[in-house]
């Protein structure tokens, strides 16, 4: 009735052996989840649109943010410490939501550890305005860097 299917874990262990290295190290690494630093943040904007915040975590903080209408994005662009304001110069959306000329996104920094993402300006939904002050989309902690992989 029941099959035990041994052949995921011997092949993973085969695997993980023959890159060589510290096997169970690297297993625990693989294993665990990615840090809150290294993991897209999603904050819901309007009733019906959100942003995706995605961290690279390298020296520039870039940052990639995805404004979203019903699951579908609209206006993806790439924030860091070189690139700290940007401004959508058209209306953008479908039928419900219409993010709307002059919405803007920042980048500011929190001290050495910290920064996060704000958006400013109007959003259309569903008829009703919204207008955003300082609405945080996201804060990323500065993870450190992954390790390099084991020499062979």
């Amino acid at each position: 009735m029941y099959q035990l299917n041994w052949r995921g874990p011997w092949l993973a262990a085969v695997l993980l052996l023959s890159l060589g290295g510290d096997a169970p190290a690297l297993a625990r690494q693989l294993a665990e989840p990615a840090p809150a630093c290294r993991a897209p943040q999603t904050m819901a904007l309007t009733v019906n649109s959100d942003a995706v915040a995605t961290a690279s975590n390298d020296i520039n903080d870039n940052t990639q943010v995805a404004l979203r209408a019903n699951g579908t994005a609209y206006w993806t662009v790439l924030l860091s410490t070189a690139n700290i304001l940007l401004q959508l110069g058209a209306d953008r959306g479908d039928a419900i939501v219409t993010f709307q000329k002059g919405l803007t996104l920042r980048f500011q920094a929190l001290g050495p550890q910290q920064y996060q993402i704000l958006i400013d300006g109007p959003i259309l939904d569903d008829g009703t305005q919204y207008t955003l002050t300082g609405k945080v989309v996201a804060v990323f902690e500065r993870c450190p860097a992954l390790p390099a992989p084991a020499a062979q």
